[in-house]
């Protein structure tokens, strides 16, 4: 048996072609320098690569394979610090590559002969860790059956801490909005749709938002507002992608009566993680339709609204009356005041594309709900333009904001009563969250972030998944990969992701720009930029949707530049500290 090992930084992606007979993998070294300040993590990969089948093992309990006698590979960590591992999965992209992306939660996995595999290995750094350098190890153990295990080898890594803590980041700057898909969660754990079970299993999930900074709740008052993203357009890779709403309507002689319990829940759940800032409400306006397909417009309201009741007769219908719809959005807006929510709720807009139908709906539930404040989701320009001094939040494309850069500065300057975040879905291929995605892009979307001024970003998706996304997370509507930063394992706990991890590392970035933009300096905040925009020609890299840009062409492809960012971050922050201290 022979068996290969080596280390790789934290943002390494392990690629495989479809046969898995080629990758990416080169063994390079067994040791590595990291550096994090306090209050944050470290992170790198042990790769390993056998000439058999083997168990790799995370754990401490004996392995025994149900395809017989196979090399046993066991990992131990060895030093001062706390260090958590984990397998990291591969999937399939839209051309049929596979990438590490999966953190898995199991400990022992098994390896074909010739195939690499990746486990991610994380360091604590507590905040009242004294800043001084540290050492460690992975111990790499082998055995066979009952054989005694023998060391292998060992892969070393030196840590120097900085004196800066970084803030929890539920109390940070940054803006994080990913929306949540709940019933998407129901259906894959094959539980009752807002069930005491269902509840469960989502706060898990509510958790791992707040662990990175979630800012908004996602609450659904009307039935399916995106339409289930089309997904009855797929005929080639099945998925699921309706979400219902969190109210229930029933009408009792003549009136409606509308329980509000299932939203509350959910809305005091996040609550009570620190997801407190906002709460985004689908359904009011802006429902997406597909009028070929059947999904148009049954109501005499101007705007779809899919409000579904139990009648008297026992049978469920959909409201069609404008007296009746107008009266449950008032009923919403009711219960917002009543809770003490109203100040951050948003009712929420995604991607409205006709301004003027905008327009005329807009004005309707503002003189419905005058109380409510707005958001909207956009590719253009022209509708920051004409609701500026009406709605609150904007959130404009990547590819929009750069498209109009020179407007939108203007605006992002000028308009401080705004919050303003910006998104990346479908588009554009680089920078984004896919699959194929390198794990810097994301970090760079964050750096760009604080660079134009913006308050954070907003994606469409956390956890909405295809038919079965461990094994096909492929969706011939999107790239791979776009639908989601999580999986569900077996038993419906979510497991993070390579992309989790970049986007959690790239929301620490602008935590420490932002800390030094805050303290007045600008200069070192300007170098760390330079650290990692090689190129700020952005509007020639986004003319059209069409342009494909990669990312090579914006920003550096190598880790050591983003290690020189974060240190030259540290290091100014800490003389700050020391000059406070003098």
């Amino acid at each position: 048996m022979d068996t290969i090992f080596s280390l790789e930084n934290e943002s390494f992606k392990l690629r495989l072609n479809g046969d898995l007979s080629a990758h990416n993998f080169v063994p390079k070294t067994r040791k590595i320098e990291l550096s994090a300040c306090r209050n944050s993590t470290a992170a790198f990969q042990v790769i390993f690569q056998s000439d058999s089948p083997t168990a790799v093992n995370l754990g401490t309990q004996g392995w025994f394979s149900e395809i017989g006698d196979m090399n046993n590979i066991r990992l131990e960590h060895s030093g001062v610090l706390s260090a958590s591992m984990n397998h990291i999965d591969i999937i399939k992209d839209d051309k049929g590559v596979y990438y590490a992306d999966a953190l898995l939660g199991q400990k022992v996995v098994q390896v074909k002969a010739d195939i690499p595999h990746a486990v991610y290995v994380e360091l604590s750094v507590p905040s009242d860790l004294p800043a001084a350098k540290y050492s460690g190890s992975i111990k790499i153990y082998t055995s066979q059956l009952f054989d005694d295990e023998e060391l292998l080898g060992e892969a070393k890594y030196s840590l120097k801490v900085y004196e800066p803590v970084l803030p929890d980041l539920k109390d940070g700057s940054f803006y994080l909005d990913l929306w949540q898909h709940n019933s998407n969660i129901a259906r894959k754990a094959e539980v009752e749709l807002w069930s005491d079970r269902h509840f469960e299993i989502i706060e898990q999930y509510v958790k791992t938002l707040s662990d990175i900074g979630q800012r908004s709740i996602t609450a659904v008052v009307s039935e399916i507002p995106w339409c289930g993203q089309r997904c009855f357009l797929d005929k080639e890779t099945p998925a699921n992608m309706f979400e219902y709403s969190m109210v229930t309507v029933e009408k009792q002689n003549s009136d409606f009566v509308y329980d509000f319990s299932v939203l509350d829940r959910y809305i005091e759940l996040c609550l009570s993680y620190g997801i407190d800032k906002e709460i985004e409400v689908f359904g009011l306006l802006n429902n997406w339709q597909s009028v070929s397909d059947g999904y148009y417009n049954y109501t005499n309201y101007s705007d779809i609204l899919r409000i579904r009741y139990r009648d008297t007769d026992g049978a469920y219908k959909y409201m069609r009356r404008v007296k009746d719809i107008e009266d449950y959005i008032k009923a919403i807006h009711s219960h917002f005041i009543e809770k003490g929510w109203i100040d951050i709720a948003r009712v929420a807009a995604d991607e409205p594309w006709e301004l003027e139908i905008f327009k005329v709906n807009f004005e309707r539930i503002r003189k419905l709900a005058p109380k409510f404040q707005y958001k909207v989701a956009m590719g253009k320009y022209e509708f920051y333009d004409n609701f500026k001094t009406t709605i609150s939040d904007f959130a404009p494309s990547l590819c929009g904001f750069l498209n109009q850069k020179e407007k939108f500065e203007v605006a992002v300057k000028e308009n401080k009563d705004v919050r303003f975040l910006w998104y990346i879905c479908c588009d554009p291929d680089a920078p984004n969250t896919y699959i194929k995605s390198g794990l810097l892009e994301i970090r760079y979307v964050a750096v760009l972030t604080h660079f134009f001024g913006l308050q954070g970003l907003l994606r469409w998706s956390y956890n909405i998944w295809p038919e079965k996304p461990r094994e096909e997370i492929r969706y011939s509507m999107y790239p791979a990969g776009d639908t989601n930063f999580v999986y569900p394992s077996g038993d419906m706990s979510p497991l993070l992701t390579l992309r989790y991890k970049a986007l959690k590392r790239a929301i620490e970035d602008f935590e420490l720009l932002e800390m030094l933009k805050s303290k007045g300096k600008d200069k070192a905040v300007n170098e760390a930029y330079d650290s990692v925009i090689t190129n700020r020609d952005f509007k020639t890299f986004y003319e059209s949707q069409e342009n494909k840009i990669t990312y090579d062409k914006l920003s550096s492809l190598q880790y050591s530049g983003w290690e020189k960012m974060r240190e030259g971050l540290y290091k100014a922050l800490n003389n700050i500290n020391t000059e406070s201290e003098n």
